[in-house]
């Protein structure tokens, strides 16, 4: 089978992370991505070096041919910001027959005649997916890679960690209001893909604040080797921005890092409160979960084993490859079965 990805940007995001490890769940099959903005990343040399991948860089106005000329099987159009409705205004019906829109944004879809779509979370469904007939999707969750559940863990003592990518949404307003409040006296706080305005407001403050920040560029440090050290993995974002199925916790919930994160988005779906995590709804919460895992060794290691497990079953690339297909048997039951098979 011959799979087409259009997507915007070959840089470092979620989608990007998606579509590589969709690529190696699928290796017997075909892909080409076709994107428009790119810049040299791990991501892009380790797409560059599996063979069943192509890569295709375009500019925008040109799409629409540049798509139609791949004569794919499925086309997966990986949505988030700038990609809107107007990307499939004139796309063949050959192409339309045989698309599927993958959410990566936590927003309202538009509902494209002929396309199937792909929801990561059954609250990105809900919520996003409003205007789509219920038998148009279905819920696939992010898959992780192998290497995060092999990470040999090698915690420092009353740390916390966290990692994104260095974009404002990531961060939550009271970032250092919440972390000066959790154990101020012994916390040290690692983020891998910190904002300079983070850093600038250690140094203007560093006299004041009572723990340690060790903020890390994103991409100076391999993320498996990151979640080696973390006690607890915290995430809060800002107040109007959610997740649709954050790679982030889960690969934290892989290399089995006990989390504290918001309740909010596609999160409430990888997380069960008090089981594989700790879901929270304010500012204490997220103080009093993280002391309260910092003071019981016993639950955190069984909130990290909890997860891991939820993490394998889940979302774990050895069984992300016959998800997908089936997934895409279920939504174009008659149109791509035979091909699915080939």
């Amino acid at each position: 089978m011959k799979i087409v990805h259009r997507f915007y940007d070959l840089l470092i995001g979620g989608a990007e992370v998606v579509i590589l490890h969709t690529a190696r769940a699928l290796a017997e099959h075909e892909h080409v991505l076709i994107f428009s903005r790119y810049a040299r990343s791990w991501i892009s040399d380790s797409l560059s070096e599996l063979p069943n991948v192509r890569l295709l860089r375009i500019d925008p106005t040109e799409a629409s041919t540049s798509i139609a000329q791949q004569n794919a099987d499925l086309h997966c159009f990986h949505y988030y910001p700038p990609m809107s409705e107007s990307d499939f205004r004139n796309l063949p019906s050959r192409v339309l027959s045989s698309t599927v829109i993958v959410n990566h944004w936590h927003t309202e879809l538009p509902l494209i005649l002929g396309a199937k779509y792909v929801f990561l979370s059954e609250e990105s469904r809900n919520q996003t997916g409003v205007n789509i007939p219920f038998s148009s999707g279905c819920v696939l969750i992010n898959p992780v890679d192998t290497s995060f559940f092999d990470i040999r863990r090698t915690p420092l003592r009353h740390t916390v960690g966290r990692h994104s990518r260095a974009v404002s949404i990531k961060f939550s307003d009271d970032f250092f209001v919440v972390a000066e409040a959790i154990q101020p006296s012994r916390l040290t706080m690692m983020v891998l893909g910190s904002l300079p305005k983070l850093v600038d407001y250690v140094g203007a403050n560093v006299r004041r604040l009572a723990n340690s920040y060790w903020f890390l560029p994103f991409g100076s440090l391999r993320v498996t080797e990151f979640l080696r050290y973390p006690e607890i993995y915290l995430y809060q974002t800002r107040h109007d921005f959610a997740e649709t199925c954050p790679m982030n916790i889960l690969e934290a919930m892989a290399a089995g890092v006990p989390i504290v994160a918001e309740r909010k988005g596609g999160i409430i779906d990888l997380i069960k409160h008090g089981e594989s995590g700790m879901l929270c709804d304010d500012r204490d919460d997220f103080v009093n979960y993280s002391n309260r895992l910092f003071d019981d060794e016993t639950a955190r290691k069984r909130i990290a084993d909890c997860a891991q497990q939820w993490a394998f079953d889940h979302a774990s690339l050895s069984r992300y490859g016959a998800k997908f297909l089936q997934a895409m048997d279920t939504l174009f039951a008659i149109s791509l079965s035979k091909n699915i098979g080939q």
